[in-house]
């Protein structure tokens, strides 16, 4: 489960929104430049060596780089994918897929590799229409973040698009409704903005 967003992420990210459309995408950060990985230990607990407490998440255990996707996005992705009346937030539809297909796009994600991980949460839906259990679906969406990993590491995805399917996925779990009415429509959006080559 992710923390719940306060009312200041909450007015920041409005603001931010405002310009968000004419902001170009950030630049993708050289390879190995990701966050700051972990040392030993099992990164538990609250505090670092030294008694410290932690300002953010527990380092990542993995020594491949995040993709750098836009910290408003990431924000609004915490506060979930529905609005107060429970429709998916407009952005997520318009302006913030738009934003990630072309950030995509231009850290060369290929459309195939696109459609290939879009193909993968549709096939998760078919097995949910013709009656599987949510619960086995989950296993296949949790699925996508070992092949997002593996794909990055062989380069064939940017550090961007694993960035996009861990975010969306840890979400898309939660519920059969976060995954067919959040992270689906949302997936859907992405590649329906996505350029063409």
């Amino acid at each position: 489960m992710s923390d719940p967003v306060s009312d200041d992420d909450l007015r920041r990210l409005k603001e931010r929104l405002e310009g968000w459309e004419s902001a170009p995408p950030p630049r993708e950060p050289p390879r190995g430049a990701g966050r700051p990985q972990g040392g030993s230990g099992s990164g538990g607990g609250g505090e670092r060596r030294g008694g410290a407490p932690r300002d953010s998440a527990p380092p990542r255990r993995d020594a491949i780089p995040r993709g750098g996707l836009p910290e408003d996005y990431l924000i609004g992705l915490r506060g979930g994918y529905f609005d107060a009346e429970g429709n998916l937030r407009p952005e997520l539809i318009v302006t913030q897929a738009r934003q990630v297909a072309d950030l995509l796009a231009g850290r060369g994600l290929s459309t195939g590799a696109l459609r290939r991980f879009f193909g993968l949460a549709r096939r998760a839906e078919r097995y949910l229409n013709t009656g599987a259990s949510f619960p086995r679906v989950r296993n296949d969406l949790l699925d996508m973040k070992a092949r997002a990993f593996d794909a990055q590491k062989r380069d064939v995805v940017p550090p961007a698009f694993r960035e996009f399917i861990d975010e969306n996925v840890e979400r898309a779990v939660a519920s059969e409704r976060a995954f067919r009415n959040g992270f689906l429509k949302h997936f859907e959006y992405v590649v329906a903005w996505f350029p063409k080559r």
